[in-house]
Formats: structure tokens, C-alpha cells, sequence
């Protein structure tokens, strides 16, 4: 599914189309930074009618959920961010609620790919409409360029064409390599960083272990 348009009437003037829309400001989008704030509206269902709202998204390689039971308003609609659930995962009007209230799924299914929201809308446990959120963390203009001077092992992330930014190294823990100091550092070149994604053991030319690492690579760095 894809982010839906606000409920109008069908064709030859009938009923309201369902539809499930992600507001990221005043915008409807099918594709939002990760650290933008979105919400969730649903327009063309039934008023004054129980619907229920559900929320699946891949998270570091597992998948998560929430829910919420919501009652119409009288145009049909229900907004995330200004309308309580009658039950659910979360409790408040809340524009983060089906993000931080997700657990675990329990279905044992492998659906979405890394960040990928998804959002369905229920009528008695049938679903009327769904569409997907792509929550990407790496702008589309952010530069990579490896770092192998000194003894480092590392990539720099930068805006293209951004000068004079201010510098943040990023890096792991005791998992080792380079993936998360990478993974890190494009997040941060994104919100206009210049970003050094760095590894200090499990890399080849680096310590095998986290034991007696020097201080002293990282002022290299």
C-alpha cells in the first residue's frame, strides 16, 4: 500500500472513500524522515463506528507493533494526534503513540523491510484500508567517502557540497566493526553534520577483541 488521500465522495457522488493518510506537517507523505514527527489520519469511514488501527514497522531486524481502538467522528475520520483511543497500546491523544507504544510481534512473520511503517484500518477484524510509511534515515544528498588514513578504519558522511559543519565522531560498542558507527554517522550527516563513522576492533588492520584499546586512535580520529 502507499500513503492514502483524505476521504472523498465515490464516484457519481456516492459514499466517502476510505483512506489512511501520513501528515508530516501539512503535507500527506508516503515517505518521511526518520526523525520527523508524522501523524495518521483516516477519512471516509463510517461515523460515530468503532474502527480499529493498526501499526507494524521492521526495527533493527524485528518487527514491532501497536494498536488502537478509536470511535469516528462525525465526518468519519479519526486523527492520531488529537483523538484518544477507547483502548489500545497507548492511552492519550499522542502523535507518537503508535511508535513507542509498539512490542514485539508475536506472529513469527518476516513482512517489512528496515523502517518501513505500516498502518491498517479495522471495521469487526476487517480490514478497510492500509498504507505504508518508508522512514528513511539517509538524505538523498549525503556523501560517503572511507577513511583508511593514520590507521583508522572508518567512513565519512557530508552533505554534498556543505562546507565549514560541525564534526561528530560516531561509533559502536562492544559488537564491534564498523556498522554501527556507520549507520550512526549518516543519520547525523543527514541533519547536517559532517560525520565519522568509526570502528576500533573487529575490523581488519584493527584489535580482534574489546581488550586494551588505545586511547590515542580516537584522537587520531
Amino acid at each position: 500500500g502507499s500513503a492514502g488521500s483524505s476521504g472523498a465522495a465515490g464516484a457519481g457522488g456516492g459514499p466517502p472513500v476510505p483512506a489512511l493518510e501520513f501528515r508530516v506537517g501539512d503535507k500527506t507523505e508516503s515517505r518521511a524522515f526518520w526523525g520527523d514527527a508524522f501523524t495518521v489520519r483516516a477519512t471516509g469511514l463510517p461515523s460515530d463506528t468503532s474502527v480499529t488501527l493498526r501499526f507494524r514497522a521492521d526495527i533493527v531486524d524485528s518487527e514491532h507493533e501497536s494498536w488502537a481502538s478509536f470511535r469516528t467522528d462525525p465526518s468519519g475520520s479519526v486523527d492520531v494526534s488529537t483523538m484518544a483511543p477507547e483502548a489500545g497500546t497507548w492511552a492519550d491523544a499522542d502523535i507518537d503513540g503508535p511508535v513507542w507504544s509498539m512490542s514485539p510481534v508475536t506472529d513469527g512473520e518476516d513482512r517489512l523491510v528496515f523502517n518501513r511503517l505500516q498502518a491498517s484500518v479495522e471495521i469487526d477484524g476487517a480490514e478497510i484500508v492500509s498504507g505504508e510509511l518508508d522512514r528513511y534515515y539517509i538524505a538523498d544528498d549525503v556523501i560517503e567517502t572511507p577513511v583508511s588514513e593514520n590507521g583508522l578504519v572508518g567512513v565519512l558522511y557530508a552533505r554534498s557540497g556543505a562546507q565549514k559543519l560541525p564534526v561528530v565522531i560516531a561509533f559502536g560498542g562492544s559488537e564491534g566493526g564498523l556498522s554501527s558507527g556507520r549507520n550512526i554517522a549518516a543519520y547525523y550527516a543527514s541533519l547536517g553534520y559532517a560525520s565519522l563513522g568509526l570502528a576500533y576492533f573487529a575490523e581488519p588492520g584493527l584489535p580482534s577483541l574489546l581488550e586494551e584499546i588505545p586511547l590515542e586512535y580516537f584522537d587520531t580520529a
